[in-house]
């Protein structure tokens, strides 16, 4: 997955955080952290958004 489409997830995920119960919210909101990470990662690599392999 792309930088773009973690950056994508990363925000469905903190969006999907605000409509369910506090339990899950923590899981969606780790979910986006680590999506996070990885464009951050992926951008630290790359030095692009540039979807090349989505």
């Amino acid at each position: 997955m792309s930088a773009r489409s973690k950056l994508n997830s990363a925000i469905n995920n903190a969006g999907n955080a605000r409509n369910v119960s506090r339990s899950q919210d923590i899981q969606y909101l780790a979910a986006a952290i680590a999506d996070l990470a990885g464009a951050l990662k992926d951008l630290e690599e790359n030095g692009t958004l540039k979807a090349t392999s989505d």
